[in-house]
């Protein structure tokens, strides 16, 4: 039975059970899917507003079992995003479209045969860079290239909000990591 015998919170204008049931039934219907989909209609809102609005989302969400919480607005979200960006990246597209590069960039990066038919060239150059250094100046030249290609180097390097001054931004030199193989493999 849908909230029969609720009572609404102190000023609230008093409704018979009748009229308040149709008054939350009209809401109901006017509702998109989307949205009613996520409610728990059984539930009376005055005593549970938290169930009442989300109670058919938590019944029915399950978590993917390689993520540890699942948020309806902020993931689902995502997920819609990623695959409109997929579909757009994998679309074919004319050769004079601006969005053309883009698409080959990623039907590139995609193409996981083919990187491994190329191996460890694409990195042949940043690599004769990394041993061919032999001064400071080239050191930091070298250090500068694999900053502008976000590859892990001995430290990092951020710009922050300063931890006693937070009008002050401050500058963050920390421990880098290091891209070793496994040991175990």
């Amino acid at each position: 039975e849908l909230l029969a015998g609720s009572a609404p919170p102190a000023g609230w204008p008093l409704m018979a059970d009748g009229d308040r049931i149709d008054f939350l039934s009209r809401i109901m219907e006017d509702l998109p899917e989307e949205v009613s989909g996520a409610m728990n209609f059984s539930i009376d809102p005055c005593s549970n507003f938290y169930e009442y609005v989300c109670g058919g989302w938590i019944a029915n969400a399950t978590i993917p079992e390689h993520q540890g919480s699942l948020s309806k607005s902020w993931d689902v979200a995502q997920q819609t995003v990623a695959r409109r960006l997929r579909h757009l990246y994998e679309e074919e597209l004319p050769r004079n479209d601006t969005y053309r590069r883009l698409s080959d960039w990623y039907t590139g990066c995609m193409d996981v045969e083919g990187l491994e038919r190329q191996g460890a060239a694409p990195l042949q150059q940043t690599l004769a860079m990394i041993d061919g250094i032999s001064d400071y100046e080239e050191f930091w030249d070298v250090m500068v290239y694999l900053f502008e290609w976000t590859i892990p180097t001995l430290f990092s390097i951020d710009v922050g909000m300063g931890v006693r001054v937070r009008t002050n931004f401050s500058l963050f030199l920390e421990v880098g990591g290091m891209i070793l193989p496994d040991p175990t493999q």
